[in-house]
């Protein structure tokens, strides 16, 4: 991932195009960090996503990015799985030393690392 709106340029963000709010939608526009300007611009997206049938166009999908980016929203959200994925881990490893143990359950650890968000965002 070479800048913060690729996920655009691939046809990531979808629930841009399915009317849902993510949590990074809802961390942009509740955050104390977010300037009113563009919580305003945000949301005038988001009104006209609504009257474009829940469609924007790639040059508004890359601006609702540079928002989210600009505000800390994508951030948030990167450190908040970061720090559950870590929680999974201590989980896991509590309950193979209390139900196998102590033998890893190889299944399960290799799910997590398929599964893991890169921190070389």
């Amino acid at each position: 991932m070479t800048t913060r709106t690729s996920p655009v340029r691939k046809g990531g963000i979808s629930e841009l195009d399915e009317g849902k709010y993510s949590l990074m939608l809802i961390h942009a526009l509740t955050s104390p960090d977010s300037n009113q300007y563009d919580v305003h611009h945000l949301q005038s997206l988001l009104q006209l996503r609504e009257q474009q049938g829940n469609r924007l166009s790639l040059e508004q999908k890359t601006t609702v990015m540079t928002i989210l980016s600009k505000v800390g929203s994508i951030n948030y959200i990167l450190k908040l799985i970061w720090s559950l994925e870590k929680k999974i881990i201590e989980l896991l490893e509590h309950i193979e030393a209390e139900a196998s143990n102590g033998e890893n359950n190889w299944v399960i650890r290799g799910f997590l690392v398929m599964s893991k968000v890169k921190k070389e965002f």
